[in-house]
Order: structure tokens, then C-alpha cells, then sequence
């Protein structure tokens, strides 16, 4: 008599294999003195991971890799600006820069992984490559002088948005060929305001708000901030983390169809 060896040796194994899964209603957060920490969208409240990550540097902007961990801008005492990558832990390593890369408040990155980034000194948007952490301008925004503070840009829909201190405070979309900004509506609560968003809403922060925003500019809603005090936000970014793929998705459709092979033993006599 001959014994299958059953399918649910195949569902252990499929077990035993970790896939990484995405975390929705979070995002992670950094002020300028170089906080870190995790901020609950839902309850508003933020919790601190490390503190001083940057040893005395600053902050400029955050962003996902799209990998699990982040893209940060750093200027350091003697003004130098680099590009640095930071795990959800705090630890954090210089990519490079140093003397190239410009004073880059606010980046994200597109579908493609293209990372954008804007020149505050220049009122620029350009490109990072996040290998050397080199900048090239794609062109003048065409906001005046020194306008935006803080981490302030954010795709959304396939668009980058940012907030921009330019007069009362104004939010708009970005011409990825020509760097140009366009005025969606002027609010004083874009002043300082970092954006972020997790792909189904836009966020913003400034100090101990959290708004959710509509693409029109206007304010869904407000939250309360609790656990930190009047924070100056630098940067803001979900919390993303790409699947494994791994040969347990084709053993799962296997499974599932009822193809998983069987070996088979002969009975000892």
C-alpha cells in the first residue's frame, strides 16, 4: 500500500516563510533638532524612537525608500548638505553629497523611485540620486527668494504636491518637466506645514496638528498631536515596506489549485 505525503506538509512550509507586511496608519517623523519618532494618524498620538539622531546636525526632509527604511537631507554646522538613510530604528548613515547636494527642504519619490527633491537657497525642484546623493535642477518654481521651510513635498495620485511659505502660506502642484509651481489655494496653515502622504491621503503637520487634506487645498480634518511639544516638523513620510517575493507565492497558487505534487513511499514489508 502506497501513503501520499498530504498537502498540509506543504501549507507548514508555506508557514514557516515571513513576508513582509505593509503598515498602514502611521508615519514616521523627524523635527530639525533631529527627533525621530512615529506619529498614530488615527489617535494623533507620537511616540519618540531616538532623539538626536543627527548628533547636533539638522534635519531637513524625510522620505521613503520604499524598501522599509528612509531618505533624509541633513545639513550639517558648516552648512554642508547630504543625503543619509535612516532605518525605523533612528540609526541613521551618511549616502553622500557632502558639497553637492543642495539645502533640499523637502523630497519624496515617485512610482518609478524617482526621488524629487526642492532647493530652498535656489527655489529649485530637482532630482536626488539617492546612490550618491548628487542634485540636478529641473528648473525654478518661480516662488520668490527663500519662500518654503520644512519637509514639503508629497505625490499624491501620481502629482507632487507641496506647501510653500510664499506670502500667507500656499499649497500647489509641481510641473515635473519645468519645476514650476502652481497655486492650488493660500492658507496660513501651510505656513511650516510638512506633507505627507500614505497613497490614499494627503497629511499634513505643523506643530501639534495633524490635518488631513483634499487635493483642492482644503482642510478635512484636524487632530491634536500629543506626546511632543510645539515640534518644528522637518519631515514626514508612511511607513512602507515592499513584499518579499519569495517561492511561497507560487507554492501558495499550488496549493490552491490542487497541483502541489505529491511524492509518494512504498510501505515497508
Amino acid at each position: 500500500m502506497k501513503h501520499p505525503i498530504k498537502t498540509s506538509l506543504g501549507l507548514a512550509v508555506l508557514a514557516s516563510v515571513s513576508l513582509v507586511t505593509p503598515a498602514f496608519g502611521a508615519l514616521m517623523c523627524i523635527t530639525k533638532s533631529g527627533a525621530f519618532g512615529q506619529l498614530d494618524t488615527a489617535t494623533g498620538v507620537y511616540t519618540l524612537i531616538a532623539d538626536d539622531i543627527l548628533s547636533g546636525d539638522r534635519a531637513r526632509s524625510l522620505t521613503s525608500d520604499g524598501a522599509g527604511g528612509f531618505y533624509m537631507g541633513v545639513t550639517n554646522a558648516l552648512d554642508a548638505n547630504s543625503l543619509y538613510a535612516v532605518n525605523t530604528s533612528g540609526d541613521v548613515s551618511m549616502i553622500g553629497g557632502a558639497g553637492q547636494l543642495v539645502a533640499m527642504y523637502g523630497m519624496d519619490r515617485s512610482s518609478d523611485g524617482t526621488m524629487y527633491g526642492y532647493d530652498y537657497n535656489e527655489d529649485d525642484l530637482g532630482v536626488v540620486n539617492t546612490t550618491t546623493g548628487t542634485w540636478s535642477s529641473i528648473g525654478s518654481s518661480g516662488a520668490s527668494s527663500n519662500s518654503p521651510v520644512g519637509g514639503r513635498l508629497a505625490f499624491m495620485n501620481g502629482i507632487l504636491y507641496g506647501a510653500m511659505d510664499f506670502y500667507d502660506g500656499e499649497f500647489g502642484s509641481f510641473n515635473l518637466a519645468t519645476g514650476e509651481f502652481t497655486e492650488i489655494a493660500t492658507d496660513a496653515i501651510y505656513d511650516s506645514m510638512v506633507l505627507a502622504s500614505d497613497g490614499a491621503t494627503l497629511y499634513g503637520l505643523n506643530g501639534n496638528s495633524l490635518y488631513t487634506l483634499s487635493l483642492d487645498g482644503s482642510v478635512q480634518s484636524e487632530l491634536s498631536i500629543t506626546g511632543v511639544d510645539a515640534p518644528t516638523w522637518t519631515g514626514a513620510s508612511s511607513l512602507t515596506a515592499v513584499p518579499e517575493v519569495t517561492s511561497s507565492f507560487t507554492m501558495l497558487g499550488l496549493i490552491g489549485s490542487g497541483l502541489l505534487l505529491r511524492r509518494r513511499t512504498k510501505t515497508l514489508r
